[in-house]
């Protein structure tokens, strides 16, 4: 136990990740070293039995060298093709906190049912018993199936969360295109239209009845195409994202006011801009849709400040009281816990080495977003 304390101070120090994911490996790497150490020294027992009561002989190192010659690659491979994506994912990063005591618990229930179970027996014939030998064998074969079901579960919400982005991304590909077909529609109908406008605008003129000819433009200017831009940017993930939102803003009769300098080629991922944008947006759609006209509000700002630095922020009116915690994120309105919207920029920040903030002062709530590309 006390090797256990000391490695995992080791990787602490050395090894930049969290917590969870040091500690969950640490535990796997624990679980089959004891696994190791006790069959070794079984076999030592069987094939070397003067020198299996004395410790540290070569006798026991070769005996563990054998046992890892026919283990460790089957180890590694597991390691390689299952856990490693898995840890290196970072969408998942919270879920750690949680997993590492799985491992946890396999070894303590190995080292307790070997150890503890029976303390009137000496370590070493302890080490040395068959049935001890089956039990950690069976205990790192269950360990290694709930890895395996584990790494199952975890790639499955990834693939369900890349496959609800996809769809988000179609969705507002979809009514970017419905929206341009109203508008082009809209164009053609009032070109159509515009030789008999001009007709009554002559007559007007020629009859000098200006207040008829005002009240006809008033009436005229009301039934015009909406002039918001159909391109916020050149990017075309997110042109799509704000264009979904700025339609339905415009339905809500929310100001809506974008200014970006996003390029069509940037070096963050697709995925990782529709969620930033279409999670805030989202928020910040939600927050402005039951507010009294005229005051709601959303302004964007943002794009590449240099090669190596891109800025966002989102400000929209706000009149609903939110709690914020300043390393997680937002306190949902819609259900207990942090909101999934927030944490997920807030995850993505991190990805990229940045930060991103949320704050809420005199009816405005602000968020911010940099990343390093």
């Amino acid at each position: 136990m006390s090797c256990v304390i000391i490695y995992a101070t080791f990787f602490l120090v050395a090894v930049k990740t969290s917590f969870g994911k040091m500690a969950f490996v640490l535990f796997i790497i624990c679980n089959y070293a004891h696994f190791v150490v006790i069959s070794s020294k079984y076999f030592e027992r069987l094939f070397f039995p003067n020198l299996a009561m004395q410790t540290y002989r070569w006798s026991f190192s070769l005996t563990m060298l054998l046992v890892q010659m026919i283990t460790l690659p089957w180890l590694s491979w597991f390691f390689n093709s299952k856990i490693r994506p898995v840890v290196n994912h970072h969408s998942i990063r919270n879920i750690w906190w949680y997993l590492w005591l799985i491992p946890a618990t396999f070894y303590m229930t190995g080292y307790y049912g070997i150890y503890m179970a029976d303390q009137a027996t000496p370590n070493v014939q302890l080490a040395m018993r068959l049935d001890n030998v089956l039990f950690l064998l069976f205990i790192n074969l269950g360990a290694l199936l709930v890895y395996y079901m584990v790494v199952l579960l975890i790639n499955e919400t990834e693939d369900n969360l890349r496959l609800k982005i996809e769809n988000h991304h179609l969705t507002m590909q979809s009514l970017q295109y419905e929206s341009l077909k109203d508008r082009m529609e809209e164009t053609r109908r009032a070109k159509h239209d515009l030789r008999q406008h001009l007709a009554f605008i002559g007559i007007c003129i020629e009859e000098q009845n200006w207040n008829k000819l005002r009240d006809y433009l008033s009436d005229y200017m009301r039934i015009l195409p909406s002039d918001t831009p159909i391109s916020f940017c050149s990017h075309y993930a997110v042109n799509s994202v704000i264009s979904y939102y700025a339609q339905l803003a415009e339905e809500k009769q929310i100001k809506f006011s974008a200014q970006l300098n996003i390029p069509s080629e940037i070096n963050i991922a697709d995925p990782d801009l529709i969620v930033v944008f279409g999670n805030l947006l989202e928020n910040a759609y939600d927050a402005c849709k039951t507010q009294e006209r005229n005051h709601n509000f959303i302004v964007i700002k943002g794009g590449l400040q240099n090669v190596n630095t891109f800025v966002l922020t989102i400000d929209n009116s706000c009149e609903t009281e939110l709690s914020i915690a300043e390393d997680i994120g937002i306190y949902s309105t819609k259900h207990p816990g942090i909101g999934t919207g927030s944490l997920s920029v807030k995850n993505i920040a991190q990805r990229y080495k940045g930060i991103a903030t949320f704050d809420v002062k005199e009816g405005v709530f602000h968020a911010s977003v940099l990343l390093h590309l």
